[in-house]
């Protein structure tokens, strides 16, 4: 693709500019946590943008100018400042971001002062001027989109990262449309949806999306079969085709070996460090896939990524159940948490004359008829019951009971790969499995309900560690 150098420097004010140079500097040094140095008209020390200090002790700084000229006086003024300033002797690197170019006498003059800061103060000077950053644009689709316009960026740029990759996301099918909230603790549940503020229902990959050059942090929870895993890959979709698209990269933890997530990616996305941070969302799915004993070190890998790449916008999901027990907002106070929002009524019925078309309602009556009702708002029943009513002779279970018995059934088989304590496979324990499912729920009957606490559970196995650890997981 020809592309061209149509930059329109004049129409950025010394606000964008500053922004761009930060966003850059991000992009460039992925293992820094730059930010802006006061404001404008502060006495700044000769410094605009500062990185968070490195582990080395030292700052890497910027001075942004934005400015038609510079000549060789002004290169003098902005170099001194910086060397009779506090920074000096915490620098490694001094950086000068000017939107015009440099002219000859002033380059000299930086060659020169570079050598003698260098020898002096070991510190590195770099010039950042409007030929420079015009090439290392041409590989920053998104930041040339949004400083500048869609069309610079289209002739001026590269493809955008997201073509090169080797993971194309087509999107989900059969695939509910599903929302997020921001997660909160209620003591009565019901009680949570009643009082929820309708403004805060959106999208996950609006939520990534809205203030794009913004790295999210989010934990997605919900109960069991409820659909994360195919919102995680929906979302990759809708991401990778918005109009300023992301490179997404999704992990998959049912087929991973426990380690850093930076090992993952290196062994599955070679090139993912050469996609710019600010366009790179990763997305891990499974961590209920994750061996009991392995969970906390997941956790703490998934910690310990989120520090070192402080611009890649990270995406997690996590059962309830597993949220609430290993106090992952503790562990991960950074992230945003939010919840799957329940399938409402419209929903339901929209999924089911997509699926089913005139076939509708034959379908619906034989829900009613069993008093399945309650079934066609859990995902996972729902596309089963669909699924079971396609198959010939298009019957479905006629109790609440033979629904439940025949979607065990599937889900042992779906699930046999999954690993459980010990790091055994569900399918080894497919048995001892049914039965302790029974005993649990002819405790629940026993007791009128259909609910348990953890400290229930563990008195029902209280002679059985064992499968009191593999059902909780």
């Amino acid at each position: 693709m020809l592309v061209k150098n149509n930059l329109e420097w004049g129409n950025l004010t010394f606000q964008h500019f500053q922004k761009l140079c930060l966003h850059f500097a991000q992009n460039s040094f992925r293992d820094c946590n730059f930010e802006e140095f006061l404001k404008e008209g502060n006495d700044q020390e000769g410094i605009d943008i500062l990185s968070i200090e490195q582990p080395g002790g030292k700052f890497i700084t910027i001075q942004c100018k934005r400015v038609d000229s510079f000549p060789e006086s002004k290169v003098k003024k902005a170099i001194e400042d910086f060397v009779e300033n506090y920074f000096l002797k915490e620098a490694s690197t001094f950086i000068l971001a000017i939107s015009c170019p440099v002219r000859e006498r002033a380059k000299k003059y930086l060659l020169k002062s570079a050598k003698e800061i260098k020898s002096k103060f070991n510190v590195e000077l770099r010039v950042w001027d409007k030929f420079y950053l015009e090439e290392q644009l041409r590989k920053e689709y998104t930041l040339v989109s949004l400083f500048f316009n869609p069309q610079a960026a289209n002739d001026h740029c590269f493809a955008p990262s997201y073509s090169t990759r080797k993971k194309v996301f087509e999107p989900v099918k059969p695939y509910i449309e599903r929302n997020i909230t921001p997660f909160f603790r209620v003591e009565n549940s019901l009680l949570r949806w009643w009082n929820i503020d309708r403004n805060s229902i959106s999208t996950l990959s609006s939520v990534i999306s809205n203030h794009r050059l913004e790295t999210k942090r989010i934990c997605l929870v919900g109960d069991a079969y409820q659909g994360k895993t195919f919102l995680l890959r929906q979302s990759a979709y809708e991401l990778q085709n918005i109009s300023i698209p992301f490179s997404p990269l999704l992990i998959e933890l049912k087929f991973q070996i426990i380690q850093p997530i930076a090992s993952m990616l290196d062994q599955h996305f070679g090139v993912w460090k050469t996609i710019p941070a600010k366009d790179t969302i990763l997305l891990i799915d499974g961590m209920d896939e994750v061996p009991t004993e392995k969970f906390h070190d997941m956790l703490l890998h998934i910690k310990a990524f989120s520090n070192s790449h402080p611009y890649i916008t990270l995406v997690f999901s996590c059962r309830k159940l597993f949220f609430e027990h290993h106090k992952i907002d503790q562990i991960l106070p950074d992230f945003a948490i939010y919840e799957l929002y329940p399938l409402g009524e419209a929903d339901v019925k929209d999924f089911i004359r997509g699926r089913l078309h005139n076939r509708a309602e034959e379908f619906e009556r034989l829900v009613s008829a069993g008093e399945l009702e309650n079934f066609l708002y859990h995902p996972f029943y729902l596309t089963n019951l669909i699924d079971t009513f396609e198959t010939s002779p298009h019957k479905l279970p006629s109790s609440k009971v033979g629904v439940v018995e025949q979607f065990i059934d599937k889900a042992y088989t779906e699930g046999s790969h999954r690993r459980i304590a010990g790091g055994k496979a569900l399918k080894d324990r497919r048995i001892i499995y049914r039965l302790s499912i029974q005993k649990m729920a002819f405790a629940l009957q026993l007791a009128g309900r259909n609910a348990i606490t953890e400290e229930e559970l563990q008195l029902i196995f209280t002679e059985d560690k064992g499968n009191y650890c593999n059902i909780t997981h």
